[in-house]
């Protein structure tokens, strides 16, 4: 492992969440490029992903409640096994967003609430969650830009700006401190000092 910047708080992690195509990878490889972070250990990239193909989900599945219970367990291993191991890691994405994408998939407003307060029920979710409203815990929630839209084939495209509610809704509902970043703020390293400053670390 390379030489990790210095820290005002120890450990910390950096999560960035938020819709499809914000730019969340991009930026989690930026901040773990500028931290000498490592994929796998001190950079957990986007768990999701590696899911739905391992899984072999396809897009026809993103209504699926269980799509999202297991996007979620992968998520919350992550999240158990190496906390407080790494005085600093990366998170592409948290165990938050299945929540926010099994509200966002419901038929409708009720049946959204309904899904969602099933994912929270979780045990291992309800443990985690006193961990994301620690001090060594950063959220970051990225904001829709327009013209960085990229279908991919499996991901949910619609509802943006609702996706991007959601998250909000739930972050202050659940008591989570987060920084949002959107279309004012296009430009990588500027992403990269505001994620920094707000983490409290000096790169």
């Amino acid at each position: 492992m390379g030489n990790q910047s210095s820290l005002t708080k120890s450990p910390h992690r950096i999560y960035v969440v938020g819709p499809s195509s914000t730019g969340k990878t991009t930026l989690c490889d930026r901040l773990a490029e500028v931290l000498h972070l490592d994929r796998g250990t001190t950079y957990i990239s986007e768990v999701a992903r590696k899911v739905i193909a391992a899984k072999k989900y396809t897009r026809k599945d993103v209504y699926s409640l269980k799509m999202q219970e297991d996007i979620m367990a992968a998520q919350l291993n992550h999240d158990a096994e190496s906390r407080g191991v790494y005085p600093l890691q990366v998170f592409d994405r948290s165990s938050l967003d299945p929540l926010v994408y099994a509200k966002l998939t419901g038929v409708d407003e009720a049946d959204g609430a309904k899904r969602m307060e099933e994912l929270e029920t979780d045990p291992r979710l309800q443990e985690e969650l006193v961990a994301y409203r620690g001090n060594n815990v950063t959220f970051v929630l990225l904001t829709p830009v327009q013209g960085w839209l990229v279908d991919d084939g499996t991901r949910h495209m619609q509802d943006q700006e609702r996706t991007r509610d959601i998250f909000k809704e739930t972050l202050s509902r659940l008591e989570i401190p987060f920084v949002e970043i959107g279309e004012d703020e296009k430009d990588s390293e500027a992403r990269v000092a505001l994620v920094l400053n707000a983490a409290g670390i000096n790169s």
